[in-house]
């Protein structure tokens, strides 16, 4: 079966609040209210202010959403659906459920990231994507990566954000979902 988008559910969330289970409870609220407990990607942003926090929040988060695969970074300000939070404690996210797509999650650390900047050419080493993939979203550290340097793949850009680098391929149809680690 091949997905359609009627059939996707996304939702675009962001949280002010200093607290980690005050945003907790609000992002997982709002995001069940929208869509339900089942989640195929959920792409999260918490703002600097919550770096110490960072894993204990996306830990609880993604079993409060049930999330197969959850990405994100920490950034010096969030983008939610009405504004850009800047210099505050928030949180956005963007989840969805993706009927028939199989979502794949995978990490190059900052050395093989660098590595990968040099030599474009050499991503295949890297990340092996299967031959119906159909996209991928990349996260990078502009400060340690050289960004003008990474190439765009099958028209994904890499985004400038704060963080390691994560990413995640989106492959059509149904596969199974590697644990996100």
């Amino acid at each position: 079966m091949q997905p359609t988008t009627a059939q996707f559910k996304f939702a675009s969330i962001s949280v002010q609040d200093e607290s980690v289970d005050r945003v907790l409870s609000a992002v997982s609220h709002q995001v069940i209210d929208r869509i339900g407990e089942h989640v195929d990607l959920a792409l999260v942003f918490p703002s600097t202010h919550f770096v110490k926090h960072a894993a204990e929040l996306g830990l609880k988060l993604r079993g409060a959403i049930g999330a197969r695969v959850m990405i994100g970074c920490c950034a010096e300000g969030v983008i939610g659906p009405e504004h850009e939070i800047e210099n505050e404690p928030a949180v956005a996210i963007i989840a969805a459920q993706l009927p028939g797509v199989g979502v794949h999650p995978f990490h190059i650390d900052g050395r093989d990231a660098l590595e990968l900047a040099r030599t474009p050419a050499r991503f295949s080493e890297f990340v092996k994507p299967a031959p119906d993939t159909r996209g991928m979203v990349m996260m990078a550290d502009p400060f340690s990566t050289p960004m003008e340097r990474v190439p765009t793949l099958r028209g994904t850009a890499a985004m400038r954000l704060r963080s390691p680098c994560r990413a995640t391929a989106i492959r059509s149809p149904p596969t199974a979902c590697c644990k996100h680690g």
